[in-house]
């Protein structure tokens, strides 16, 4: 509608002209409301009918979480596959297997501690035998004091530095540890037991280069 108001203004009284004015911008007004929904309709039928070419497979739900499957590190991650969560599970099977055939009452660290100490060719201190056995210093502490108590080793002090403790095996720690030694050796074919000759001898180098 196209009014020219300052004509209309011209022949008619003022507040006639007023209310043809208001007439004026209601249809103006009318007509953008009716344009503006057309616009919006005529919109979202074409976003319709593109989103029904989109290939819904590779549309995010969200793009906040969303995330490329190249680059999600948990993709990836199998722990059945992972290193040490098999050593842990093989060593637990081993553990099992040496506590059921140990009639010594050893654990495989105090059998390993009396063994270094046997085959050692001079007397060992107390950090030099955790070493030899991969023990820290408060498991150390605590194995010794258990042979100890067993008199299965007894402690010495150094000729040379009074500060410094030497330890030995005694004569009953070496006949305890020629009796179980058919049970250690018993747990350890038990363990590799799956395995062919020739895998058991791969597994212990690998092992070996691990370390």
């Amino acid at each position: 509608m196209q009014m020219n108001f300052c004509c209309l203004r011209a022949f008619l009284p003022n507040q006639q002209a007023v209310r043809a004015f208001g007439r004026y911008l209601s249809s103006s007004a009318r007509v953008c409301r009716r344009q503006s929904r057309r616009r919006i309709i005529k919109a979202d039928a074409e976003f319709r009918l593109d989103a029904r070419h989109w290939d819904v497979a590779v549309r995010p739900t969200s793009f906040r979480s969303w995330k490329s499957p190249m680059t999600d590190p948990n993709e990836s991650y199998v722990l059945d596959e992972q290193v040490g969560f098999l050593l842990r599970l093989a060593y637990q099977r081993h553990m099992a297997l040496f506590m059921e055939r140990m009639t010594g009452g050893l654990t495989p660290t105090q059998f390993s501690t009396l063994y270094r100490l046997r085959e050692a060719s001079e007397p060992l201190s107390q950090n030099a035998l955790g070493r030899l056995v991969g023990m820290d210093a408060a498991t150390t502490k605590g194995v010794v004091s258990r042979l100890l108590a067993r008199d299965l080793i007894h402690v010495e002090k150094d000729g040379e530095d009074r500060r410094r403790y030497t330890l030995f095996i005694t004569d009953t720690g070496c006949h305890l540890l020629d009796a179980v030694l058919p049970d250690v050796i018993g747990s350890s074919e038990a363990t590799l037991a799956r395995l062919t000759s020739t895998e058991r001898d791969q597994l212990l180098q690998l092992l070996k280069r691990l370390i």
